[in-house]
């Protein structure tokens, strides 16, 4: 096996994630810019398709004065183009997202957006699967007391980056993910906080800003800027994830990966601990509306009785007036 390299000090991995950053700003913003046009254009088909529908369904409300059969499946044709509409959403989704890896992990090469975006729906069904797999076991952890969930959040992190540079499977994608996080946990684990530590400082400050302006202008231009940076922080947090992989991952070239039969026991664990949990809560909560509402039905109850008792009804007062001689 070869040998593995020791990961890089905190100012060579800020250093080499903001040049990465610099040559891959402008593909990452046209690449984005294309999926937001692919979101809005989506959008506008689904209403512009189900406006006959919809104005069909209205008019056949108002002029029958009630949900006929007609109607209801004019709804459901609605509902059945914005579901499509969201589904497609979702894989232009996860393409642009594996099209953002691509640009960052081969910013060295000439790229041109269409083939790259392209390339990237070659790999949605395995991105997937693979957030399926690694959600479903890190749901499980975060149900088993928090602390495996924070775990295995951290080891799969590079999952999606072995899928699309390195064109692995989804469950060798997820082995190789955790051996080369595991090979140097608290390192990687350290960065990554440190990481996040940053970009949470950095997106702060221009909120203290826009909450002190006063000026409509002002604050106007600092809300830009906070949409900005937030932007450009969620870009270069790529950039530092992949240098940071592309380290970690050095000798590790045909290395398997670990076991994942125990991060998937402990997920299946996790699940039916919270399961259980979730269906104690319920019958918790059912027994304590059902008690609540059962006194209130007895207070109410003794309520009319002492009225009752106080004033008598007319028909008890008839049943007790003796009949004339």
């Amino acid at each position: 096996m070869a040998e593995r390299n020791a990961l890089p000090p905190l100012d060579t991995l800020f250093s080499e994630s903001w040049s990465t950053f610099k040559k891959s700003a402008l593909n990452l913003f046209i690449v984005n810019l294309i999926a937001i046009a692919i979101y809005i254009a989506l959008f506008f088909a689904a209403l512009v398709i189900s406006l006959p529908f919809g104005v069909f369904s209205i008019f056949n409300a108002v002029t029958t004065k009630t949900f006929s059969i007609a109607t209801l499946s004019s709804i459901g044709v609605i509902g059945i183009i914005f579901l499509v509409s969201i589904i497609i959403s979702v894989i232009v989704g996860y393409a642009i997202q594996a099209a953002n890896i691509l640009i960052v992990g081969h910013y060295k090469t000439k790229q041109e957006i269409g083939p790259v975006i392209k390339k990237g729906f070659s790999y949605v069904w395995r991105i997937f699967l693979a957030s399926i797999f690694t959600g479903f076991i890190i749901a499980g952890g975060y149900f088993l007391f928090i602390i495996p969930g924070i775990f295995f959040t951290i080891i799969f992190s590079f999952t999606f980056y072995e899928i699309v540079l390195n064109g692995k499977g989804v469950s060798s994608a997820m082995s190789r993910s955790s051996k080369i996080v595991l090979s140097n946990f608290w390192g990687i684990l350290g960065r990554i906080v440190i990481l996040n530590i940053a970009l949470f400082v950095i997106t702060l400050i221009p909120q203290f800003f826009l909450m002190a302006g006063d000026n409509q202008g002002i604050s106007s231009i600092f809300s830009l800027l906070v949409l900005v940076i937030n932007v450009c922080v969620g870009w270069y947090g790529i950039c530092y994830l992949i240098t940071l992989y592309k380290h970690a991952s050095k000798g590790y070239e045909q290395d398997k990966g670990s076991n994942l039969l125990w991060p998937i026991v402990v997920g299946i664990v996790g699940w039916i601990i919270g399961i259980i949990i979730l269906i104690s809560v319920a019958f918790i909560a059912y027994m304590l509306i059902t008690t609540s509402l059962e006194k209130t039905k007895q207070k109410k109850t003794y309520q009319i009785y002492e009225i009752e008792s106080v004033f008598p009804s007319s028909a008890s007062l008839q049943m007790g007036t003796p009949s004339a001689r």
